[in-house]
């Protein structure tokens, strides 16, 4: 005799086996999927720490991947990388207030610049558009009246992050993508 459960069991089966295996096709054929989702992991950990931590600190790889992601994957991949990456991380240790609004309103901005003139170079396209993303961050942090020190060491050492990143590892993830 079977009953109702064992048949949603098995639909539940067969619906995992065949999304299991459409992703296993799709990143054998698109290795940069892969990459994607690992970074994205990887950068949801790190964040996640951090805030959880209670570190206001940041290391500078959201602004770099998603600037990399948008200009060599496009707008969806960098929109889904500051979701994933930044603000579902703050969202699962309670870091819900403005910044995290104005941030991911600022990143996703950045993406789709970045999505939009990905026809022009890289690497002035990426330091013109940190340039603006730093500004930005402290003006808007300015007017609501967060404290120098406190953007100066957030925004300030993501700056120097996100230049090191590029310096260090720009060349290499754009190969990756490619």
């Amino acid at each position: 005799m079977e009953y109702a459960s064992d048949k949603l069991l098995t639909k539940k089966v067969i619906v995992y086996t065949c999304i299991a295996l459409i992703l296993f096709l799709l990143l054998l054929f698109r290795s940069e999927i892969l990459f994607f989702l690992v970074v994205l992991l990887i950068s949801a950990k790190v964040n996640y720490f951090l805030h959880a931590a209670g570190i206001h600190i940041h290391l500078g790889h959201v602004t770099f991947f998603n600037v990399l992601f948008s200009y060599k994957l496009g707008f969806w991949y960098g929109f889904i990388f500051i979701l994933g990456g930044h603000v579902i991380p703050e969202v699962l240790t309670g870091h819900i207030d403005i910044e995290m609004f104005l941030s991911f309103f600022i990143y996703t901005i950045i993406a789709l610049l970045v999505s939009i003139f990905s026809f022009v170079s890289f690497i002035p396209l990426a330091i013109t558009l940190i340039i603006i993303q730093t500004a930005s961050s402290f003006i808007f942090g300015t007017m609501m009246g967060t404290s120098i020190t406190e953007l100066l060491t957030e925004h300030g050492t993501e700056h120097i992050f996100v230049m090191i990143w590029y310096n260090q590892f720009g060349g290499i993830v754009m190969m990756l993508l490619s």
